[in-house]
């Protein structure tokens, strides 16, 4: 699902970035362009479950129109937004 959301918001002329975690990467570098998406894969620091997954470094993300966090119940998806999202909230 995020794969495709992102890929038609590039094919619609919007710069993507998807922040992700490195937990099971061992052969990818930590950032890429794939299909016209940039990646960026952040080692973490993972506490015996996956939803206790956290970053263990920052994204270098600068500039951020929209966040779109996307997981049921994921901590590191709560700290990427946080960190995302600090000073554009009023």
């Amino acid at each position: 699902m995020v794969k495709y959301l992102a890929e038609e918001q590039v094919r619609l002329g919007h710069e993507v970035t998807v922040v992700t975690s490195s937990v099971g990467i061992t052969d990818s570098p930590r950032e890429e362009i794939i299909n016209g998406v940039r990646v960026i894969r952040l080692r973490p620091s993972k506490l015996i479950y996956n939803d206790l997954t956290v970053p263990f470094e920052g994204s270098d993300l600068k500039e951020v129109d929209i966040i779109h966090v996307r997981s049921q119940n994921s901590y590191f998806s709560v700290k990427v937004a946080e960190e995302l999202s600090i000073g554009m909230l009023p």
